[in-house]
């Protein structure tokens, strides 16, 4: 494959939590995750891409456990509901978009109604012009009405401005071909590797305005000591003006603990800088 002349550089740094033992809600600072009064905790992560329109769309994804729900019992089946909403306020506090769905899920089994592994998955779908925003992200016990609600600070990136950008990260499980043959991404949503999870996967949008044919790709696995564990490469076959791609981030010999994944795209002294993650103690949380 044809070697990029260096041109321009992409940095991006994802300072994510790659948990090699099974989900430890715990350890999980970023995510509202405990219970308060009958009230379910949920996990999420987003993600933000380029549209031909000019504005940035960020899709958020919800997961809940299944032994956070409230699950009743109607004849043979258990039946869990609860409203999820996700809003967005602009920097003087007025809201620009808004989101409400109600969540209705049964199983057959009541020992699902327990499961930590089992979860109740949701997607946000917002399109807006570049920008600083507000997230507001609740979800409402349908019994009790009592709410638990997470927000942060979110930047609707520009993608519009550069000759060569690249989407935010996200962690994915899996990759499956739907009916119509069109790949579907299964987010990971918390950012780790599960009891026997053998790898996970990075999936990203590089746009390519500069007429390049191909990009080198590297990235680095480093520790909390800012010691390289893993570092690894290829080149990627750009198609045009947007380019899907995923690294593949095999669980190995990693040990359990914390990492940061540093992706470079392209070369040359032209360096875009981008951090996604969340600083210990950072959430803000809110009944």
């Amino acid at each position: 494959m044809k070697k990029v002349s260096g041109i321009t550089r992409i940095v991006i740094m994802m300072f994510v939590i790659l948990f090699i033992t099974e989900i430890a809600k715990a350890q999980l600072p970023e995510i509202a995750n405990f219970k308060l009064g009958g009230v379910p905790s949920f996990y999420y992560d987003l993600v933000t891409i380029a549209t031909d329109s000019g504005k940035t769309q960020m899709n958020v994804f919800i997961k809940v456990a299944f032994d956070e729900l409230q699950f009743t019992q109607e004849g043979e089946k258990y039946f869990a509901k609860y409203e999820i909403s996700g809003i967005l306020l602009d920097k003087k506090g007025n809201q620009v978009d808004g989101i409400l769905r109600t969540i209705e899920l049964s199983v057959d089994d009541f020992r699902q109604t327990n499961s930590a592994e089992d979860f109740s998955f949701s997607q946000l779908k917002f399109v807006l012009p570049p920008g600083e925003y507000e997230l507001r992200i609740a979800i409402m016990d349908a019994d009790s009405k009592k709410t638990r609600t997470h927000k942060m600070d979110v930047n609707l990136a520009d993608y519009n401005e550069r000759p060569l950008d690249v989407s935010t990260l996200l962690f994915v499980d899996e990759i499956v071909t739907d009916s119509t043959g069109q790949d579907v991404i299964v987010p990971n949503v918390l950012k780790n590797y599960g009891d026997s999870q053998k790898s996970l996967y990075v999936w990203y949008e590089i746009y390519n305005r500069m007429k390049q044919d191909s990009i080198y790709m590297s990235y680095k696995i480093i520790d909390r000591k800012e010691k390289i564990i893993r570092k690894g490469g290829y080149y990627i076959q750009l198609e045009g003006m947007r380019t899907v791609d995923t690294l593949t981030l095999l669980r190995g010999d990693l040990e359990s603990g914390r990492y940061k994944l540093v992706l470079e795209l392209g070369e040359d002294e032209y360096a875009v800088r981008q951090e996604n993650g969340y600083p210990d103690g950072q959430d803000r949380l809110h009944e």
